[in-house]
Formats: C-alpha cells, structure tokens, sequence
C-alpha cells in the first residue's frame, strides 16, 4: 500500500464520473505545474529584451528554480540601459555620453542591496 499513497485506487464500485472528477484534477495540477515552470522563462525574455541583454540566459529555465532564480535577477539585479535623449540611441551601461552624438547622459545611481 505504501506505492499507492498518492495515487486513486480504481475499483468495479468507482464511478464514471469519479473517474472524470480525477482525470480533471490531474490534468489541473499538470497545467498548474507547467504554468508555474514556464511562467518565469516568459517573464525572463521580456526583461532581457527590455534591458537589452541576450535572452538566452532563460535557458537556465529548465530547472523550474533556475527559471525563477534567472529572472529575479534580469528583473531587479541589472539597470536598464541608458537611452541618449538627443539622438534616442541606447548606450552601454558604463557609458557616461552618447557614442552617436556626444550628448551627456543621464546616470542614475546603482542601488545596493547589501
């Protein structure tokens, strides 16, 4: 019995719809978990893409965790880049004027979490 402790016995006294009733919950927990798996990788490519960085650090998106852990850290550990206001060019983010134009740019002070 120690196998079947998640697991639904099926019997000759279970009934069609109890059988639906649980086919529906796992099917619910399997969409569940592939929400909760592919959520962070979506979430990370948009934020790479708005910061300017490679989206292929998603990759570490395969391990639901790293997924989580990879855009928490695109989201709130790197700045943005810098967009010159003149010519609208962005700019590394060492960057103190524009490459393009020479326009100084605006550098905001990085926060610190420590």
């Amino acid at each position: 019995m120690a196998g079947h402790l998640f697991i639904a016995q099926v019997t000759e006294t279970t009934s069609p719809s109890d059988i639906l009733l649980m086919a529906l919950a796992a099917c619910a927990l399997g969409a569940l978990a592939l929400v909760v798996w592919v959520l962070p990788v979506v979430l990370g490519i948009r934020a790479a893409q708005r910061k300017g960085l490679s989206p292929h650090w998603m990759w570490f998106g395969l391990h639901p965790l790293g997924g989580w852990v990879t855009w928490a850290i695109l989201q709130f550990g790197i700045p943005p880049r810098a967009t010159c206001a003149r010519c609208g060019k962005e700019a590394a983010r060492e960057a103190n004027f524009c490459a393009r134009c020479g326009n100084a740019l605006l550098v905001t002070p990085r926060r610190r979490f420590l």
